[in-house]
């Protein structure tokens, strides 16, 4: 696992230069261990997963912009010299992606968009909580809540709450009040790349209802909706996850190009 820059990333075939390259952004608090092994290993495609800046392995600080993260990331892909690549963002990361599209949309050959939305408000009570100290762990508590699906492993449950207070200090907060910030309602019709958007019935973070307006003003998507899924669904429902994904790329391996449609 290299170290580009400041960013530390986890990467898979990225020599196998005749492979489509694929990047996993994870959400606030998260780093790129959120994405499940072999989600990290798709057959035919050159993986990236990166930590953002502040999280995880990577040096820097966190941002509280999501076009800030989406620079940072743009930055990145010149040092390790990818042109363009498919983004799969998750939370965060899918607004990172979708803001990427529409400020660089030559560097996003297609998305795949988890749990996402096009404004991501978080509730002030969990915003001014993680922003204090003496409260960090009982937000982090009530976070938690909202984060799995009623039939997730609880086991689940206990290391996604050690991880989130495993961030350094301030992150998590300045993440969220990015998602807080987050808001491209209109500007989805600058989003002319293919894109799979991926939900979970039982996600109180990002309910259905976010990616059902994604998908009716993204005019190259498709949703898929897993009725047991939670927020965290690559982690509760790995295996749907996968295929999803795999079915949507199955067309753009091993293509050089992907031609946006204007």
């Amino acid at each position: 696992m290299p170290a580009t820059g400041s960013l530390f990333y986890f990467g898979h075939q990225t020599q196998a230069l005749n492979q489509l390259p694929v990047f996993f952004i994870h959400g606030a608090g998260g780093t790129h261990m959120h994405w499940p092994p072999h989600l990290r290993r798709l057959a035919g495609c050159r993986i990236y997963a990166p930590d953002l800046p502040g999280h995880g392995k990577s040096g820097g600080v966190g941002r509280s912009s999501i076009d800030d993260y989406a620079q940072d990331l743009v930055e990145f892909m010149s040092f390790v010299d990818i042109p363009s690549a498919v983004w799969i963002g998750h939370s965060m990361g899918s607004a990172i992606a979708l803001a990427t599209a529409i400020l660089h949309p030559e560097r996003v050959k297609a998305l795949v968009l988890i749990g996402s939305g096009a404004k991501l408000r978080v509730q002030p009570v969990i915003l001014s909580s993680i922003g204090d100290p003496k409260l960090l762990e009982s937000a982090v508590g009530m976070l938690i809540d909202r984060l799995y699906g009623s039939n997730a492993d609880p086991k689940l449950r206990e290391l996604g709450y050690k991880q989130l207070l495993e961030n350094r200090s301030g992150i998590l907060h300045d993440d969220l009040l990015a998602c807080d910030n987050f808001n491209i309602r209109d500007q989805l019709n600058k989003v002319r790349q293919p894109t799979l958007i991926l939900c979970g019935r039982e996600d109180w973070m990002t309910p259905v209802k976010f990616s059902e307006y994604l998908a009716a003003n993204i005019a190259r998507s498709s949703l898929h909706i897993h009725q047991d899924g939670g927020h965290m669904l690559m982690l509760e429902q790995p295996d749907w996850v996968l295929k999803e994904i795999e079915n949507f790329l199955q067309p753009f391996k091993n293509q050089g190009t992907l031609t946006i449609r204007e």
